[in-house]
């Protein structure tokens, strides 16, 4: 049940862009994207690699199979009192219930309460001294213009809403969000458009990024980082072509790394990134991740889960398929300096599943079920 919950998440990320971007089916099949490779495929997309770039013994058409090394974190767990989106940052926790109807925030000597009303809550992100519940409708719900994104201050308990105070615009019904560094990435949608806006998790001032194409075009899994803002693009196509971009320096680009039409995610670096490309369109919870060096070379990291990945700490994480059923998947960890890592594995069964990792600002966090099914929250220091 949790694998299929997490496959029908990822694939509701894309379905959100895509209404909420207008979709249509009717796109014309030589409208190809700029930045990727060939026209979507049909069944299995086959695994050969990146498309461009790299030099030496690593490049982008060959790239070399990078080894994991191990490097142990000092992990706590602790349980938590619902299944649903949870986070946690310096002794605080938020956890949604399983519904995802309402967001608890806990700590010191404080709780704070967030309610959808109509809406779910679609993403809960924690970084000292801020935490962020994005709530949007249903998919199904008519007439849907804006979601909600509560911004806390866990210094004082404040909450204060986007879109009602500071300058940023209000968010869209649904989407991907990205926190980092007391900045935050998000969906907007004036005027039936789709697109990005970054605030300023202080003022809440902020400004629009980037829009898609009305009618032709959607965006999905936000990677904020201290260099970039990553994200997808998809077209409307019935198999849809998948393009990796990021905005720097308030320009939007083509990120030229995963093979065409293939792309699910990316985290940017300054000279460095990661990125994840999916194996089979019928089975798009599980890709190949890539990255490249600031030497240009590229490594095929192995299996990963798609939508799992983040940055945090100077480094990027995400899972590794189990290598058999039954157990959790593995946590990974990549940075140029230090290359591949295996910073989490499970121990005999007392994890039985994890979800995506978070950036808790000085600490990764990684929910989880333990063997009886009950919630359960793992945190270790990021650097």
């Amino acid at each position: 049940m949790p694998r299929a919950r997490s496959t029908i998440a990822i694939a509701a990320l894309c379905l959100v862009a895509a209404c909420s971007s207008g979709g249509d089916d009717e796109a014309a099949d030589d409208e190809t994207p700029t930045g990727s490779g060939a026209s979507p495929s049909t069944g299995t997309s086959t695994d050969d690699g990146p498309e461009s770039g790299g030099s030496g013994t690593g490049t982008d058409e060959a790239p070399d199979a990078a080894e994991a090394e191990t490097a142990g974190l000092d992990w706590s767990v602790r349980k938590l009192r619902a299944d649903g989106a949870a986070a946690a940052t310096r002794g605080w926790t938020g956890v949604a219930d399983t519904l995802g109807k309402r967001v608890t925030i806990t700590g010191p000597g404080k709780t704070l309460r967030f309610r959808a009303g109509k809406g779910r809550v679609q993403a809960l992100e924690m970084q000292w001294p801020w935490a962020v519940v994005y709530a949007g409708p249903s998919l199904t719900a008519r007439g849907a213009k804006s979601g909600k994104l509560a911004v806390y201050d866990l210094r004082t308990g404040e909450r204060r809403m986007v879109g009602q105070v500071g300058s940023a615009p209000p968010p869209a019904a649904a989407g991907s969000i990205s926190m980092y560094d007391g900045a935050l990435a998000y969906p907007t949608g004036p005027n039936d458009h789709y697109c990005l806006a970054r605030l300023d998790l202080g003022s809440l001032d902020g400004e629009q990024l980037t829009c898609a194409k009305p009618l032709k075009e959607g965006f999905t899994q936000l990677r904020l980082t201290p260099d970039a803002l990553g994200y997808t693009s998809f077209d409307n196509r019935s198999k849809p072509c998948m393009t990796l971009k990021a905005v720097k320096n308030g320009t939007a680009q083509v990120v030229g790394a995963a093979k065409r039409c293939v792309g699910w995610e990316i985290v940017p670096g300054g000279e460095s990134q990661l990125w994840l490309q999916i194996r089979n369109r019928h089975r798009v919870e599980i890709g190949t991740a890539y990255a490249r060096g600031p030497d240009g070379e590229v490594a095929k990291l192995g299996a990963a889960m798609s939508g799992s990945s983040t940055w945090c700490g100077g480094a990027t994480y995400y899972l590794r398929p189990a290598s058999k059923d039954g157990t959790a998947d593995d946590l990974m960890r990549w940075s140029p300096e230090s290359g591949l890592e295996r910073v989490w594995k499970p121990r005999g069964r007392k994890v039985s599943f994890v979800f995506a990792p978070h950036c808790g600002g000085s600490t990764i966090t990684l929910p989880g079920l333990d063997r009886n099914q009950n919630a359960i929250l793992m945190s270790a220091p990021a650097t």
